[in-house]
């Protein structure tokens, strides 16, 4: 499940954010850090434990952060996966703190997370096709294809 600002990949959405440095995360420190932030945007019943930010990051996942100088303000985790022989990341859940949401930060966490995919190699970034997000995406002309047989949408940047 991912939690993103509304218009986040609207063409012209506002970027108000150029302090925001978007990272891969590392440390165990970092993935904690990822689950506090979790747990204040999508409650307990949701939250994925730091084991699993390790697992990903072992496993050819992917963590990413958003950080205002030392402050991690927004993250993103991805799983690899395969379909058909191809590898992609299977993009699991992303999260903003309420005073960075609409400032264009979720926008250049999944933006980075795609360029990232790309250059090692996935087909893309995937999302389960019927979650709320793959419709938003889909308006908003970002997602461009499914996976052929599958219910893995592959988000594209315009």
């Amino acid at each position: 499940m991912e939690r993103i600002e509304e218009n986040r990949f609207a063409e012209g959405a506002p970027v108000n954010a150029p302090e925001i440095q978007i990272r891969h995360c590392h440390s165990l420190a970092e993935f904690e850090e990822c689950v506090r932030l979790e747990l204040s945007t999508w409650g307990e019943h949701i939250t994925v434990p730091s084991a699993i930010f390790v697992v990903a990051h072992h496993s050819g996942g992917q963590i990413l952060g958003a950080f205002d100088g030392h402050r991690l303000v927004g993250f993103t985790l991805a799983l690899a996966g395969f379909h058909s022989h191809r590898q992609f990341l299977h993009s699991h859940m992303t999260a903003v703190i309420p005073e960075y949401q609409n400032r264009g930060v979720a926008r250049r966490l999944k933006l980075f997370q795609r360029e990232d995919a790309l250059q090692r190699g996935c087909v893309g970034v995937g999302i389960a096709a019927l979650q709320r997000i793959a419709a938003d995406a889909r308006e908003s002309g970002v997602l461009r294809r499914h996976l052929e047989g599958s219910d893995i949408a592959v988000l594209e940047a315009r």
